[in-house]
């Protein structure tokens, strides 16, 4: 194998799983549909070059993104508040400009540019978005933004109205198994002589090890990259240098570029030595605790998206210790996970007292808290940040 980035034969397998969802966050609606939902392997591979992670067993025609499709999370107050901050920078960014003409690849429902004109009163300028997730009427999405059912190349750039004067791009480049051609298309398709601006948001590689994550893998996550790769990648597909920070606790990587900014970025290459030593551990400890708390009285997860997926797939591969996952996202309760078949529930299905709840992300732990609390329940809360 070489790296799809740098082309170095330095790598490493360091996390195979035989059998594990290739789509996180389709909608389960019955305990049969769950138990047969598709599965493909990972073999998730680390450049000892260039630190970037890719699943060398991934396969593209395994996923199908359609209006089944459900991952928003601006259910939870917390999230939609960072994206309203999220919003807000691209428009400072974007502010020498008079009516910036603006493209989301990945737009899902069109949520980014609803928060966008909530926060900023109205949107920059005119807006298009493409998914094939999107669920709406061709044309039409939120905030007056165009939304089309597809994917965003030269074929479709002209229902954008004009050449974009920026591209925006959250949690979508992790979907793709050739990055660089991913956005050197974007990049044509936008016109390749244009000064566009280009807003890039992804999971790092780096905080998924930091933290040992390990229910941060999953099929659909077929690209992840350190800061210097995500850099790599912006400048071979023609954008110029990007700047890259960190952001929401750490968890992501932010990307821009085209904004006459840009610099070198410190490599850093993930420990995957230790990747499997910590799993290990990671699974033993959790299976052990949610053992023990459920001798006490029932133990549910918080978070029914790819973490909550996984994390069960992991700890309770049959589904009989965890009593249910909890979402906020209304389209999810009433679902069940996949595999596992584990029931996504609403917290207002929780019980008062006696249970133990475990959250997924530790960036919503205090919100949730606050939000059970507030329902009158006494219930144990454990993070997988302890």
């Amino acid at each position: 194998m070489t790296c799809p980035l740098c082309s170095s034969r330095r790598n490493v397998v360091f996390d195979s799983r035989e059998r594990v969802p290739v789509h996180q966050n389709g909608r389960c609606e019955s305990r049969q549909e769950a138990l047969a939902t598709p599965t493909g392997r990972l073999e998730m591979t680390g450049c000892l070059a260039c630190g970037f992670v890719w699943n060398a067993s991934f396969e593209p025609d395994l996923l199908a993104y359609d209006g089944r499709y459900e991952n928003d999370q601006t259910c939870s107050g917390a999230f939609r508040s960072y994206v309203a901050s999220c919003t807000r920078r691209i428009a400072a960014a974007l502010g020498d400009l008079d009516q910036p003409r603006i493209v989301e690849v990945g737009c899902g429902q069109g949520t980014f540019f609803q928060v966008m004109a909530e926060t900023l009163g109205a949107l920059p300028g005119p807006a298009t978005g493409f998914d094939p997730a999107w669920r709406g009427a061709e044309g039409h999405g939120p905030a007056n933004a165009r939304l089309f059912r597809g994917y965003f190349g030269r074929s479709t750039a002209a229902l954008a109205g004009g050449k974009p004067d920026a591209v925006i791009s959250r949690h979508t480049i992790e979907h793709v198994c050739d990055p660089i051609a991913f956005l050197s298309d974007i990049r044509a398709a936008s016109g390749g002589d244009s000064d566009l601006r280009l807003f890039i948001e992804t999971p790092c590689a780096n905080w998924i090890f930091d933290h040992r994550q390990v229910q941060d893998l999953f099929y659909e996550h077929c690209s992840l990259f350190t800061a210097a790769n995500l850099a790599q990648v912006i400048e071979r597909a023609g954008f110029g240098p990007a700047s890259i920070e960190h952001v929401f606790a750490g968890q992501y990587l932010w990307a821009e570029a085209g904004i006459g900014h840009g610099g070198a970025v410190a490599s850093s290459i993930p420990r995957f030595d230790q990747w499997q030593s910590d799993k290990d551990r990671y699974v033993t400890h959790w299976k052990h605790v949610v053992a023990d708390a459920a001798a006490r009285g029932p133990v549910y997860l918080w978070g029914a998206g790819s973490k909550g997926v996984t994390f069960s797939l992991l700890i309770d591969p049959d589904g009989e210790a965890l009593a249910g996952a909890v979402d906020i996202n209304p389209r999810k309760q009433g679902c069940f996970l996949p595999l596992t078949a584990v029931p996504v529930l609403s917290p207002q299905s929780l019980p008062h007292a006696r249970a133990t709840v475990i959250v997924m992300n530790p960036a919503y732990q205090a919100e949730i808290e606050a939000q059970v609390c507030a329902m009158g329940c006494d219930l144990d809360f454990l993070s997988l940040a302890e």
